[in-house]
């Protein structure tokens, strides 16, 4: 990174080496976001049965950036509203409510739209944003909430968060 602040305020012209710290500094912060790493999260109230699982993550200092993928098979059930694991733990009092993006697909084609909410442990559950009124509101992800999962549904998320 670069060892001076760069100051183009007062309009003067801008150098060579000024682009060159520029672009170093460009490449500095592409190279520190990390690869994906993948990792198995523990899932509570969902039985995978023959339903497949892909989450991955990646850290830059404190930044996490998490996502995932649950395939709902044969045998895969919803008990309860499910939550999942987080790959690192977040720092504390941090709200992972508002940068988690939550999306459910039925195989039939429909969507649904949603969001994370911090659980504890580190896990995070889903809520889905539900209409039924002026307002949208967020209802607990169940067995039947967006709709009744079957094999082919699919439950994604992603979610950025300060680490511990």
């Amino acid at each position: 990174m670069s060892t001076y602040p760069l100051d183009f305020a007062g309009g003067g012209p801008v150098t060579p080496e000024d682009l060159n710290l520029i672009i170093d500094d460009i490449q500095a912060l592409q190279a520190g976001v990390g690869a994906w790493t993948s990792y198995s999260p523990t899932i509570a109230k969902l039985t995978l049965g023959l339903g497949a699982v892909v989450a991955k993550y990646r850290q830059s200092g404190k930044l996490v950036e998490v996502k995932g993928r649950i395939t709902f098979g044969s045998g895969t059930t919803v008990d309860g509203a499910p939550t999942i694991s987080l790959p690192i733990a977040p720092a504390d009092g941090i709200e992972i409510d508002t940068n988690g993006a939550a999306h459910f697909y039925d195989a039939s084609g429909s969507r649904g739209y949603g969001r994370l909410y911090y659980q504890s442990g580190p896990a995070v559950g889903f809520l889905v944003f539900a209409t039924s009124g002026a307002y949208a509101s967020g209802v607990l992800l169940s067995a039947t909430v967006p709709y009744t999962w079957t094999a082919g549904d699919k439950l994604e998320w992603h979610a950025t968060y300060e680490a511990a």
